[in-house]
């Protein structure tokens, strides 16, 4: 996930280390990371990602067009699954407000 143009965050699933890596060391921080350096590798990770799990838009600054990968994908509504339920969600609310 882009945090800002020149940051980034990736975050693994914790559960593929459960049974290697006790909590206290998660917790600890042991396992975490940052990389200083950019790499265009990186870079083209970051930006594939964020392209292809937009939903409708993709707002990025003026001077950054040319690292938009292409072609650009369509559309992808964000389709939501609660247990067999599945729904596009199209910005409805889904519970009438609270007054």
């Amino acid at each position: 996930m882009p945090l800002t143009r020149k940051l980034g965050l990736v975050m693994g699933d914790p559960l593929i280390f459960a049974e290697h890596i006790t909590i206290d060391r998660v917790a600890a921080g042991e396992l975490d990371a940052v990389l200083t350096l950019g790499s265009t590798q990186m870079e083209r990770f970051f930006n594939q990602h964020t392209v292809s799990f937009a939903s409708k838009w993709v707002f990025l600054h003026p001077d950054d067009e040319r690292f938009l990968p292409h072609p650009l994908p369509g559309p992808n509504p964000v389709q939501m699954e609660m247990g067999s339920q599945s729904w596009a969600f199209d910005g409805t609310p889904w519970r009438a407000e609270r007054t």
